[in-house]
């Protein structure tokens, strides 16, 4: 799943019953599809605030982007494992 489209889920497509995501509205005109996930996966999805229509709450996918450069950046730094 790309960045776009997993900030784009919505809580209607997550069923907890089944253990699966369906994703609608895809990038690059992909196909819509079903991931099967782990019900770890679906237990953790659940206890995230249910403040937006949305899953996640990120503004814009640049500063999504910086902040994963940047934790990186120190992984690479603190491991010395380019």
């Amino acid at each position: 799943m790309r960045i776009g489209e997993a900030l784009r889920l919505k809580w209607t497509d997550v069923d907890s019953n089944s253990n699966t995501i369906i994703l609608n509205e895809t990038e690059k005109n992909g196909i819509p599809r079903i991931f099967k996930v782990s019900s770890k996966l679906i237990a953790m999805i659940n206890n995230l605030p249910k403040k937006k229509e949305t899953i996640f709450a990120v503004r814009f996918i640049n500063n999504l982007e910086t902040d994963f450069n940047y934790q990186r950046k120190r992984a690479v730094a603190k491991l010395q494992n380019p």
